[in-house]
């Protein structure tokens, strides 16, 4: 999955509800996989438990509500290339996106 398509499901995820005409700007700007303060915003709105470790960042969560219960879990080790901040974004996008997946499926079961 390429990093446009994991921004554009980890935003559906996390603003599902939200009037997509009136967040066009943000969703214009989003980009958690590049800037801390959207990683972060993404985490907090989708309750995830992020940690990290002196090998990998991982992120968790189990979103619940009445529509949908499904967990989600995304671990990024480190690579030479890859700094602990970059990695950690990125398990937070990947959590999100899969989480945006599971909202897609759900919808078109409808």
């Amino acid at each position: 999955m390429t990093d446009s398509e994991l921004t554009k499901l980890a935003f559906k995820a996390a603003f599902s509800g939200a009037d997509l005409g009136q967040d066009a700007d943000m969703k214009k700007h989003f980009n958690p996989l590049t800037d801390d303060g959207d990683a972060l915003r993404l985490a907090v709105k989708l309750n995830l438990i992020v940690a990290s470790s002196s090998e990998f960042s991982e992120s968790s969560s189990t979103l619940s509500d009445e529509k949908f219960n499904f967990p989600s879990l995304a671990q990024e080790l480190w690579a030479n290339n890859i700094d602990k901040f970059s990695a950690t974004r990125r398990a937070i996008v990947r959590a999100a996106a899969a989480i945006g997946e599971k909202l897609n499926e759900e919808l078109n079961k409808s």
